[in-house]
């Protein structure tokens, strides 16, 4: 690990003892000027009603619970601060689905401070502690920890608490991501976070992509996003096709049925025999993959494959009672409504494509369930909101458009 520190110059103090401010000047511009320069994507305007309402007023009610679980969990000291933790119960979370990333997001809607703190808080932990910055073997720079004991876990011969956490520190692209450092350095110009994405961005492109194959959908989704992050931050061609090697698999490997079945595991499905399908989180996670790689190179097989798995995702897990989906396509996995707005990038995606009705009702009923079960927990509120602030709008606009049907 390699950590960041702030040095405080007091200049001209004499023997006087100068205390620091807490909260440093900064540069900032208007909220709407970085929704415009759509440096960030795509961003959804503030609005005083509609469903852009209700998700601020759960974002922020969410976020007191996030700062709330930091003192009833006591989340500080200088290796764990800016981190949440339990995960698996006793697991750090290691800024799992990139929780800098989502309150970039909505500082830039709304500008308000208290999101960006946060987000630099875990900016600078994850960069720092999570990531390897040297190492005698050079395959191992760049790699990124996921979620386990102690953030980078091999502490215990086993877990402490037996049955809970991960005790073991290991890597794997379906935890490991950048958004965050590159959104932190676009606002800020701190080009260590820059160098932290590049870093990792270069060793998962390098290592990752030969002979290239994928067990799960989040495993190719996770790496798209993170190909194409890098790719837009700087138009090297090499994460270019790096991504392009991922599609073709994930094309060549899509079913029939629109989605990429395989025999589920334990903890997807525990029938004997096992169900064939997928984890919908997973397949929501590759559709904003493809959408990435769609926006930068207008490729309409992508396309095209995005919407069938839009509508797989829906034929296959959508619970209309519970205005939700399934976990995974085994009909006896719980269904709830806190992957919808994972799933919802790639529906959002074909239903501006298609105007297809199905996936219309879907948006329409999923939009306020989703809302209503924001949590401040890191990992689930980081799910909510990581992709949320880009299609929100449009959910606004859909649900303003029936209204005014009626």
């Amino acid at each position: 690990m390699s950590k960041t520190h702030d040095i405080w110059l007091a200049v001209g103090a004499g023997d006087r003892i100068v205390d620091p401010p807490l909260t440093p000047l900064r540069a900032l511009l208007p909220a709407d000027w970085y929704a415009r320069s759509k440096a960030l994507g795509e961003l959804a305007p503030v609005s005083g009603a509609g469903i852009l309402a209700d998700y601020d007023a759960a974002f922020s009610a969410s976020f007191a619970n996030y700062l709330a679980m930091r003192e009833k969990n006591r989340e500080y000291g200088m290796f764990n601060f800016g981190d949440w933790w339990g995960e698996r119960e006793i697991n750090w979370g290691n800024s799992e689905y990139d929780t800098q990333h989502a309150f970039l997001l909505q500082f830039a809607r709304t500008g308000d401070l208290r999101y960006f703190r946060a987000a630099e808080e875990m900016e600078w932990h994850n960069r720092d502690i999570d990531t390897v910055h040297h190492h005698r073997d050079r395959t191992r720079v760049g790699g990124v920890y996921l979620h386990c004991v102690g953030h980078t876990g091999d502490y215990y011969p086993s877990s402490p608490v037996p049955g809970k956490g991960i005790n073991e520190g290991r890597f794997s692209i379906s935890h490991t991501f950048i958004e965050g450092h590159l959104n932190y350095y676009f606002l800020t110009g701190d080009r260590r976070s820059l160098e932290t994405a590049l870093r990792t961005a270069e060793r998962h492109n390098t290592l990752e992509t030969r002979n290239y194959d994928f067990t799960n959908c989040r495993n190719p989704g996770w790496h798209l996003i993170l190909a194409m992050a890098a790719y837009n931050a700087t138009g090297d061609p090499f994460h270019l096709n790096a991504a392009r090697i991922i599609v073709e698999r994930v094309l060549e490997r899509q079913t029939e049925d629109g989605g990429w079945r395989r025999q589920l595991v334990p903890g997807h499905c525990h029938c004997l025999p096992r169900h064939h399908g997928e984890a919908g989180f997973m397949v929501g996670i590759l559709l904003t993959g493809l959408r990435y790689f769609y926006e930068a190179t207008g490729d309409e097989r992508v396309a095209r494959s995005i919407e069938r798995g839009a509508h797989y995702l829906i034929d296959d897990m959508w619970a209309p009672e519970v205005a939700g989906f399934r976990y995974t396509s085994c009909p006896r996995t719980n269904a709830g409504a806190w992957s919808n707005f994972l799933l919802f990038d790639g529906i959002v995606f074909a239903h501006r494509r298609t105007g297809d009705a199905k996936l219309g009702e879907v948006l329409r009923r999923g939009a306020p369930s989703a809302i209503k079960t924001m949590d401040g927990w890191g990992k689930g509120f980081t799910q909510y909101t990581r992709v949320a602030p880009h299609f929100v709008g449009y959910l606004d606009e859909l649900l303003r458009r029936e209204r005014a049907a009626r």
